[in-house]
């Protein structure tokens, strides 16, 4: 059997700032600017970074699933009239995120499986299109989701607006305290539509994976004792939301609680997980400002790369003393933009090099 490489480079982000990072690269790109290596997108990349690793005929590179090139990382300069925050926010209400996910997902039944394999992309909705092609394989009861992520990716935009606007109207800090400022949040104009804010909860309500079969590790924005105590209605809704999915069984392992406890709840969780198939999905924001600041989106701090590492040993532990089988494995919303970028401070990104220790790890146990 082998263990399959593939990317898919969607980025649909519809930020201003974002928008004018595409622009610039466009300018700089039609200038003659841009530096080299200049890699396209994150499977380009990691795909240099490993090329070791395919002098062993085990390792197979599949390549990425095509995507609209103004709908990628770094788009053509043909694409410049596209590069707008008008153009993506349509492409998000329409629900598009969905229609690659699903392209993903016939992806993965028809050329990957029954091998194991790693996705890398941006996006992280598309991992939605790898679960419902296992689910479907495999079978939804024997598939165990852990997902390492620093946001909870299944509470509707509308809550975190109203939570934000909360905070600001009081002056309270938020739970990102790394975000730009409130704005930020409260000029979202995000859809209701399955997105990689949201791509969880579609998961779970349709039934592709199983709440009992799912573990939530690092969010930052979980409720803790401060908000339990605030009245407001906006805080209620919020915290009723994550309490709820905590009620039909999805286990959430919040970065705080993993700082003041360790790991042994981690080892509790994974021990009363009922799956012989595990996938894991990392959202490399997850250690942002701790090394990786290529992440697509910085607002929180995340966790530092020897915690997840640690993490992902205890995970490698359960899988060899269960005898469960790791099949799957995604790392996404890598912004190729920062990626190895030198801060004016002396700091330098490490997206890259922390990436690839990662993935080592994950298919060393594979």
């Amino acid at each position: 059997m082998s263990i399959v490489f593939f990317g898919v480079p969607l980025d649909p982000d519809d930020r201003y700032e974002r928008c004018l990072i595409k622009r610039a690269y466009i300018y700089a790109l039609i200038g003659g600017h841009v530096p080299t290596p200049n890699f396209l997108t994150p499977y380009e990349a990691l795909m240099h970074y490993l090329q070791e690793i395919f002098a062993n005929p085990k390792f197979v590179r599949l390549g990425e699933l095509p995507v609209d090139s103004w709908l990628t990382p770094k788009p053509s300069f043909k694409d410049l009239s596209l590069i707008n925050p008008e153009s993506y926010s349509a492409f998000l209400a329409a629900g598009c995120c969905r229609d690659y996910a699903e392209m993903v997902n016939l992806f993965v039944k028809r050329k990957v499986l029954p091998n194991k394999f790693v996705m890398i992309g941006v996006d992280h909705s598309s991992t939605g299109g790898c679960l419902k092609a296992l689910s479907s394989f495999y079978g939804i009861e024997n598939l165990g989701v852990i997902i390492l992520d620093s946001h909870f990716d299944a509470l509707p935009i509308r809550l975190r607006k109203s939570l934000f606007s909360y905070f600001k109207g009081h002056n309270i800090p938020t739970l990102m305290p790394y975000a730009n400022n409130v704005e930020d949040v409260l000029e979202l104009d995000t859809p209701e539509t399955y997105n990689s804010g949201s791509f969880l909860r579609y998961l779970l309500e349709e039934r592709i994976i199983l709440p009992e079969n799912t573990i939530i590790v690092g969010p930052a924005d979980y409720p803790g004792e401060e908000l339990e105590k605030i009245e407001d209605e906006s805080v209620k809704k919020w915290i009723n939301e994550y309490r709820q999915f905590e009620k039909e069984g999805v286990t959430i392992l919040p970065r705080v609680r993993l700082r003041k406890e360790g790991t042994g709840p981690l080892k509790a969780f994974l021990s009363n997980l009922r799956a012989p198939y595990i996938y894991i999905s990392l959202d490399i924001d997850v250690m942002s400002f701790e090394g990786v600041y290529a992440a697509r989106i910085l607002n929180t701090r995340g966790l530092e790369p020897e915690e997840v590492y640690k993490i992902l040993e205890i995970v490698r532990e359960y899988i060899i003393q269960e005898g469960i089988d790791l099949i799957g494995f995604d790392l996404m919303e890598i912004d190729v933009h920062t990626a190895n970028a030198h801060l004016k401070n002396g700091t330098v990104d490490r997206t890259y090099e922390i990436s690839k220790i990662i993935i080592k790890k994950i298919i060393d146990v594979m």
